[in-house]
Formats: C-alpha cells, structure tokens, sequence
C-alpha cells in the first residue's frame, strides 16, 4: 500500500468530532443526551460516548447497544435502523465500542443519504470500493449482498443486514439479525460469516489504526 494511502486511512471519523459535541439521534426520550468525550489520549485523540439524563446526572459510558436501553423509545422502523447504525456509521464506527469495530455494507449511494448524528462521515477514498463496507452500487448488486431490511416484532423490530467486522486485517463479513425492542433492548444473533477475502474489483477493510 502507498505511504500515501496509508497515511490517509489512519484518518477516523471521530477526527471530524470535537470533545462535549452532541450526537443527534431522534429516538431519545426527552431529557437525554448523548455527548462526546474523550476516551483515551493519544495522537490520535479517541473520543468515545456518555450518556446524561437530566442537568445533575452522572455521566454513563456507552460502550455497547445494551447500554442504551431505556433511554430512548423505538416507535418505527426507521427509528430501529437510525439506532443499530449508531454502531456502524460512518460517523460513529470508531468511537470506543467495546467490542471489535465493525461497518454496515452498503452502497454508497445510501451510505450518503444515512444518518451521521450529527458528525461530518468519513467517506470512501477514489478508487477503494470496499473501504468501511461501502460499495460502489454496480459492484454491491454484484456481491449479492442484500441492503438492510426491517421487520415489525411482537415486541419491537427485527433488523437484518451484513457487517464488516473484526481489525488488522482479520476481517469478516457477518449477517446478523438485530432484534431492537420498543426501550431500546437489544440482542441480535449471526446468521452468517465470511471472510472478507479480496475478490478482484475489491476487498473489504478498515483504515489502518495504531
């Protein structure tokens, strides 16, 4: 890989992001917030979320789905999707998860028109189709891999749709079933992985990280 590009893939999205800034998303109850503070020192700076209730709350640190639970309310499909994809944003991909990173597969034409929370996205680079799961839509049709797709529950919205997932070049593509209750209780199970091989016209990774 030229130095060029790999300079530039150690770029993240929560470069774009500044520390206390509040992240949008439309699902929260009344009252809350989520905010951006800084995870950890470092060059690059990390910035990771909390949570705040009310002006005199104590801070809680969002590092999974399941800590969001009964803080905002799903009434929608579009509620369930906007609220998965905080994971997996182009905005929001990087920002201290406990878990590995992971990016919805998508094409770039929605990857343009998803929600960012508020945070200017990061954007594939020229000529890198598979960067952060985007595809351009000729070679997404070509993958076979279907777009996120929501289904109304008993108990709230089930969610299916394809993730990268994994870092340093131990990537995966995983299908998951995402099931987003009406507070926010979430759980989800692997339908199917694959490895993110290289595959002619692309290959699917994440920027380079240190």
């Amino acid at each position: 890989m030229p130095a060029a590009l790999a300079l530039a893939l150690a770029l993240s999205p929560s470069m774009y992001a500044e520390p206390g800034q509040d992240l949008r998303l439309r699902c929260l109850n009344p009252g809350v917030r989520l905010v951006l503070y800084i995870s950890s020192e470092g060059d690059p700076q990390m910035l990771g979320i909390q949570l705040l209730q009310g002006s005199n709350s104590i801070p809680k640190t969002v590092s999974s789905m399941a800590d969001m639970r009964g803080y905002v309310t799903i009434r929608t499909a579009a509620d369930a999707l906007d609220f998965v994809r905080l994971r997996t944003s182009l905005a929001t991909w990087d920002l201290s998860w406990a878990v590995d990173v992971e990016a919805e597969v998508t094409s770039a034409t929605l990857s343009r028109r998803a929600a960012n929370y508020g945070i200017k996205p990061d954007r594939p680079f020229p000529n890198s189709p598979g960067w952060l799961g985007v595809l351009p839509d000729r070679l997404l049709v070509r993958s076979r891999i279907a777009p996120a797709h929501v289904v109304k529950a008993t108990d709230g919205f089930v969610v299916t749709r394809t993730l990268l997932t994994g870092d340093h070049g131990d990537d995966h593509l995983v299908t998951v079933e995402e099931l987003v209750g009406a507070d926010g209780a979430y759980r989800r199970r692997v339908l199917k992985t694959a490895p993110a091989r290289l595959n002619g016209e692309f290959h699917w990774f994440f920027p380079l990280k240190e």
